[in-house]
């Protein structure tokens, strides 16, 4: 179960601030927790994945929020997918069970790497910090 730790930090940061290229054009109907329940149903991704996803979340720098979370979670767990899971889907999947374009999807993707540095390589430390402090046992 994912820890309310992130719920409460996305709600936190929901302020005014400069839109990025994440941000919805509005606030996303669905919860947090709910899209992140749908996307684990429908992805296919991964615990681990997951994990992974939420670490190169943080590596972001940039507030998340209820605007863009969505958009940034899919993002995350698609990259995260295509280089830890040994089954993942395509492009056009994994954009239809984020509920965005598949020409966004991609624009999405390369500036997530862009905004991270490239950096997707994780210390057995690092994973196992992130995985205790947002899963529950």
């Amino acid at each position: 179960m994912l820890n309310p730790v992130l719920v409460s930090s996305i709600i936190k940061n929901d302020v005014k601030r400069v839109p990025t290229c994440f941000d919805a054009l509005m606030t996303p109907v669905i919860t947090p927790i709910n899209y992140i329940n749908r996307w684990y149903i429908y992805s296919g991704s991964s615990k681990e994945a997951c994990v992974l996803a939420l670490i190169f979340i943080n590596r972001l720098k940039i507030p998340i929020d209820l605007c863009n979370f969505h958009r940034v979670f899919a993002i995350a767990n698609t990259v995260a997918t295509k280089i830890h899971d040994d089954d993942y889907r395509s492009m056009p999947y994994y954009a239809d069970v984020a509920g965005i374009p598949m020409y966004e999807c991609i624009y999405l993707e390369q500036q997530f790497l862009i905004h991270i540095d490239f950096d997707l390589y994780v210390t057995r430390e690092c994973y196992n910090f992130y995985y205790n402090m947002f899963f529950e046992e």
